[in-house]
């Protein structure tokens, strides 16, 4: 059990990461993170939805 957390905890932080880029090139691609950085709203904000 003890060897397994490691790979565990690299996973649960490499995923969220992952998600995050994957989320923001496809907002890029699309063309709507132009109007998002646009409007008035903190980086923080924009993160949490």
């Amino acid at each position: 059990m003890n060897s397994m957390v490691p790979g565990l905890l690299a996973i649960v932080l490499i995923m969220p990461t992952m998600a995050l880029a994957l989320a923001l090139t496809r907002e890029k691609e699309t063309g709507t993170l132009e109007g998002l950085l646009a409007t008035p709203v903190s980086g923080t904000e924009y993160l949490v939805g």
